[in-house]
């Protein structure tokens, strides 16, 4: 079979309107099933409304207690690729004062990418976690109360000790005779639910353990605190660390909020 050029440039010219119209229907719907894949493997996965965020804010992924039996001033109670937040006079390990076991450090992380569905770390504070037995309190009641359904705190998990899941979570050791058992509780959200809800997180930057008298007003330390970039505004996260310690020291933790 052949082909009459002239019949088909004839047809073109009498009907270019409609062939037009055609091309262009055809390319919507091509457009329209590629991207309805595209949509259903986002779906699939779980993750929407994903971006890459600005590295001064990144929120930051989980908080977790990283501890040792020896000292560790670089960073090496926490795992690979996890940052130690720090402490305003570059003191190297919480209870370094203490000469103790076992040494902790508060490690924190991020996410590559944060989607709607990525938790991120809302809130943080320092709790005393004393039973009336002076032990630590039992591992669901360190944050929140028995009778408080409605608590949305947790204590974070420890890193590289015997019990990670029970026995030391949330807990940070200190030797210093007197003191009351303190530990770290955290509030978590997902992204979306911040946004949804025009609620604040605490950015990877935003944290800070600042030194200070035992007497001092946990507010006034942090409201007087400026970190090394200049930003200042921070509020206090819970009570001295060394509470109840012998020696009259203080550490208080410093955070800042910014909008989701």
């Amino acid at each position: 079979m052949r082909f009459d050029k002239a019949k088909i440039g004839n047809f073109f010219k009498e009907h270019w309107y409609w062939v037009v119209v055609g091309l262009l229907s055809l390319g919507i719907l091509i457009a329209s099933i590629i991207g309805g894949f595209i949509k259903i493997g986002s779906s699939s996965s779980g993750q929407t409304n994903c971006k890459d965020l600005d590295p001064s804010t990144l929120p930051m992924t989980e908080i977790s207690i990283g501890a040792s039996d020896t000292p560790c001033p670089q960073g090496d109670c926490c795992p690979d690729g996890w940052d130690t937040v720090p402490i305003s006079d570059n003191s190297s390990y919480l209870n370094q004062d203490a000469g103790g076991v076992p040494y902790s450090q508060i490690c924190r992380t991020v996410a590559d990418t944060y989607c709607d569905q990525t938790s991120v770390v809302t809130d943080m504070n320092i709790i005393d976690m004393t039973d009336k037995d002076g032990k630590y309190k039992s591992l669901p009641d360190r944050c929140c109360a028995s009778a408080d359904s409605n608590c949305v705190y947790y204590p974070p998990l420890a890193i590289n000790v015997t019990n990670p899941n029970t026995e030391d979570s949330g807990t940070l050791p200190n030797s210093v005779s007197g003191c009351k058992k303190m530990g770290i509780c955290v509030q978590k959200q997902t992204l979306g639910t911040l946004r949804q809800n025009k609620g604040k997180y605490i950015p990877f930057n935003n944290v800070a353990f600042v030194p200070g008298s035992s007497s001092a007003s946990p507010g006034d330390v942090c409201s007087k605190y400026v970190d090394k970039t200049g930003n200042s505004g921070y509020v206090a996260g819970g009570e001295n660390l060394y509470n109840g310690c012998t020696g009259g020291k203080g550490l208080y933790l410093c955070k800042k909020y910014i909008d989701a």
